[in-house]
């Protein structure tokens, strides 16, 4: 776990170069470097909630969501500074942006389009694996998609 406090506050368009940087350095291993312009554009565009998480001050992270019909919530561009992946920061952005859901939506799913590094981290919170498209996003970089079935309380 991150061993600095972590706070998520909505994306400005202040945000943008640290984004971006974070996208750059799960290139090209998460993200394939032609993904940069379609994340640039959501980010000019923002059709739809986006947050960045800080730790001290830094943008370490960042990642939103979008609503379908039926109560289907997409997840959207999550992602975390590589040099801090296993930190506890990825958990922290998933776990604040389901909590966000649950209390402004009255969504019943949870769908994210990952790829097949990204796939065990969504299993961990209860996501199961609905579909897996071979060489999706580029030769060798799969899109797996995956559903979480939200309970109401």
């Amino acid at each position: 776990m991150a061993n600095k406090p972590l706070t998520l506050r909505p994306y400005t368009p202040a945000d943008q170069p640290a984004c971006l940087a974070i996208f750059e350095s799960n290139t090209p291993k998460y993200f394939h470097p032609t993904e940069r312009l379609d994340f640039e554009q959501f980010l000019e565009k923002l059709p739809c909630p986006f947050f960045v998480v800080e730790m001290q001050e830094q943008i370490v992270g960042c990642g939103g969501y979008g609503t379908k019909p039926e109560g289907i919530i997409v997840l959207v561009w999550g992602m975390v500074h590589r040099n801090l992946h296993r930190q506890g920061i990825g958990t922290f952005l998933l776990q604040e942006r389901i909590k966000i859901i649950l209390q402004k939506t009255l969504a019943t799913r949870v769908i994210v389009h990952t790829s097949q590094h990204s796939q065990d981290f969504f299993i961990r919170f209860g996501f199961r694996q609905t579909d897996f498209k071979p060489n999706y996003y580029a030769p060798g970089l799969h899109c797996v998609e995956m559903e979480l079935a939200l309970h109401s309380e």
